[in-house]
């Protein structure tokens, strides 16, 4: 339950920050003797008029908030009696108060320091004239326009594709997921393409130009943004350093000097520099160190005002926090109605020095422009130095560049990683029926016309079809007869519970050759051999070779624990390795009685959960649930059992693969199975 306090001078009811709160709370255990020789050291200013007042100040009024009460939710008003410490008053409490100051109160107090530092999200250029998309939308586009090029072709099964097409536009991809994936299926000119038809398809918005205004005339100290669009630069007409990379942040001599200047810092890059753009899973660990430094530095000794964000990078919020907690005073703006969820709010749990407001940052932003005598002009002359040139491109166009059979080769992509085989399985059948098709033959580079056929073949294999897929394409073999393209037809047979004992051999002679080669470096022992590691080690694993299989994954291993080639192979694949390694120590553990063997399979599988959940990948998530049911019940620990069995069938039944339901519930019937034969 939250403390909160009314001021005594302006009425202002603000919530107690937790520092102060815990000293309170313990206070409140103490005798009066014994307060009065515990003396408490520490202030809090007023959110609404900016009293300061100590902590035996607020501990004398402070009083518990009604339960029904939740500060985060401004918009919203609840009532509740409460007794005061000294049990004399019950209050009625509005929320729409707390933490809703006047406005214009929190850009004085913005000012104290001279200056203020803004870190602004993607909700700033959502209004127009910006109208940039937020991911979602831009989710849908992305897969409506190639359905719209697939629906020209008037392919037979045209009248299921307005179904199709809702059911990957709701799926819930992070952007990190959709973008890696299409990058490797495409390239990363394809992805950024797309992304500036986007996001500098409009004009800067009167938020961008009071951000950019506020820089110039020095009222913002430096302004720090996640945001790939170019609105805010568009807006600046004088030299403002912009630091998108490490060659930028050197060119203005180095960290202190930097820090010292009025600068905007774009912690994910920026449009015209493609290379500096960071939307993959791979920049999830962490910001670089000498982008995290200067941001911190930035940052350092003034106020914050934050807007438009919601929190969701995990590279960049940590950081945030961290230095939040050492600031005079931070400014969240919320917008009204979002989610309490958003990981933002946690800045409110950093800091006694935090006020959140629920309100529209464009009027926000408007209100500060006339309080501060903010001309903000309607045409602004774009600074050379700055500014990007205009591009020509429109999403129509960048699809309409794309060979049609490219098109069902990414929907069918995007349909495996959701767990709809059987939809995968169509849209893969289309783009291998399309390659041989004069009408689309020739606009087929030899690379995609390879790819979607071992795409097909590993589809069909997964289904069961690896006979008719070998035959389907047998003619045209020679056109993969590369080592690479046939180890991934191996792992098409691998991978297929139906595959014979001839295509098993077929395959192991195809993944040995390679594995041979690099193990005697005849070959670089980058991902192509660890693809051969990985597919040896699997087949081994279902031939029940466990010690060769072993020896196989230690091999690959060497490769990914150290990260050499971690990023190149992607975190779906990563985590992928990682159970299949897992499972092989597993079933060895289990048929030796190896307690050591199981330990690490242990440690393989909570990684590959780790990951499986800090990315969203349902699919993942449930395979690495089931193998920790089964670790844990193996060591005894069987209400752990119990809880990853009951998390397995619950992420299964998200990705609606019922496959995988099938296998999470065998998995919990197993593990009733062996508590009643081995349990207490």
């Amino acid at each position: 339950m939250a403390l909160i306090f009314k001021c005594p001078d302006c009425g202002t009811i603000w919530q107690v920050g937790p520092n102060i709160e815990k000293e309170i709370r313990f206070m409140r255990l103490l005798s009066p003797e014994n307060i009065r020789m515990f003396a408490m050291t520490g202030e809090r200013k007023c959110d609404g008029c900016g009293r300061t007042m100590t902590i035996q100040e607020i501990f004398a009024d402070a009083y518990d908030a009604p339960q029904e009460m939740t500060h985060t939710q401004g918009s919203t008003s609840a009532s509740g009696n409460n007794a005061s410490p000294q049990g004399t008053k019950q209050t009625t409490v509005n929320t729409s108060t707390i933490h809703q100051p006047d406005p214009n109160t929190i850009l004085q107090r913005l000012l104290e320091f001279g200056d203020f530092n803004v870190f602004v999200g993607a909700g700033i250029s959502r209004p127009a004239p910006a109208n940039a998309p937020v991911w979602r939308e831009i989710q849908s586009q992305f897969i409506s326009g190639i359905f719209d090029k697939i629906f020209e072709q008037q392919w037979i099964y045209t009248n299921t594709l307005e179904h199709d097409k809702n059911i990957l536009v709701n799926y819930p991809f992070r952007p990190e997921q959709f973008w890696e994936m299409i990058q490797s299926l495409s390239s990363p000119e394809l992805v950024h393409k797309y992304l500036q038809a986007l996001l500098d398809a409009g004009e800067p918005n009167h938020s961008h130009k009071f951000l950019a205004a506020g820089l110039e005339r020095k009222t913002i100290k430096n302004l720090i943004t996640t945001n790939f669009d170019e609105y805010i630069e568009r807006s600046i007409s004088s030299h403002i350093p912009v630091i998108t990379s490490e060659n930028d942040h050197a060119e203005q001599n180095g960290f202190s000097d930097s820090a010292s200047k009025h600068s905007l810092l774009k912690l994910h890059g920026t449009l015209s520099k493609p290379e500096t753009m960071q939307y993959t899973m791979r920049h999830l660990k962490k910001l670089p160190d000498w982008e995290a430094d200067f941001f911190r530095q930035c940052l350092a000794g003034k106020p914050l005002l934050i807007a438009g964000y919601s929190g969701w990078d995990e590279d960049v919020l940590p950081v945030l926090l961290e230095i939040a907690e050492k600031l005079p005073l931070v400014v969240l703006v919320v917008y009204p109605g979002s989610s309490v969820d958003e990981p933002v709010r946690k800045i409110i749990n950093s800091s006694d020095h935090v006020i959140m407001i629920e309100a529209n940052i464009h009027d926000l932003l408007s209100d500060w422009a006339t309080e501060l005598a903010i001309n903000v002009p309607e045409n602004i002359p774009m600074n050379p130095a700055t500014a990007a040139p205009k591009h020509e491109w429109s999403v129509p166009k960048i699809f309409s560049e794309q060979p049609v059979p490219w098109m069902p080769y990414i929907i069918s992509n995007l349909f495996a990683f959701g767990g709809h085989t059987k939809l995968a399985g169509k849209y893969s059948e289309s783009a291998g029926d399309a390659i041989f098709d004069d009408k689309y033959s020739g606009s087929v580079s030899q690379k995609l016309h390879a790819d979607i056929i071992v795409n097909d073949i590993h589809i069909l294999s997964r289904d069961g079809q690896t006979d008719y897929a070998l035959g389907k394409y047998s003619m045209d073999m020679p056109d993969i007869e590369t080592i690479g393209d046939r180890l991934r037809i191996a792992w098409a047979i691998v991978v297929n519970e139906n595959s014979s004992n001839h295509q098993l051999e077929e395959a192991e002679k195809w993944a040995l050759g390679l594995y041979i080669m690099g193990k005697n470096h005849f070959i670089n022992q980058g991902v192509l051999f660890f693809q051969a590691c990985w597919c040896l080690g699997r087949l081994r694993t279902r031939q029940g070779r466990y010690i060769d299989a072993m020896g196989a994954y230690v091999d690959a291993e060497k490769l990914v624990v150290p990260e050499k080639i971690t990023d190149s192979i992607g975190y779906i694949s990563f985590t992928s390795f990682l159970l299949d390694y897992g499972s092989c120590l597993y079933e060895y553990a289990v048929s030796e009685g190896n307690e050591q063997i199981m330990a690490k399979a242990h440690a393989l599988f909570q990684l590959a959960d780790g990951i499986a959940k800090q990315t969203a990948d349902h699919i993942t998530h449930a395979q690495s649930r089931m193998m920790l049911a089964k670790v844990n019940a193996m060591a005894g620990k069987f209400d752990e059992a119990k809880q990853c069995a009951q998390a397995a069938i619950a992420l299964a039944e998200k990705t609606g693969d019922g496959n995988l339901i099938g296998r999470a519930a065998a998995v919990n019937k197993w593990l009733t199975d062996f508590i009643a034969a081995y349990g207490p």
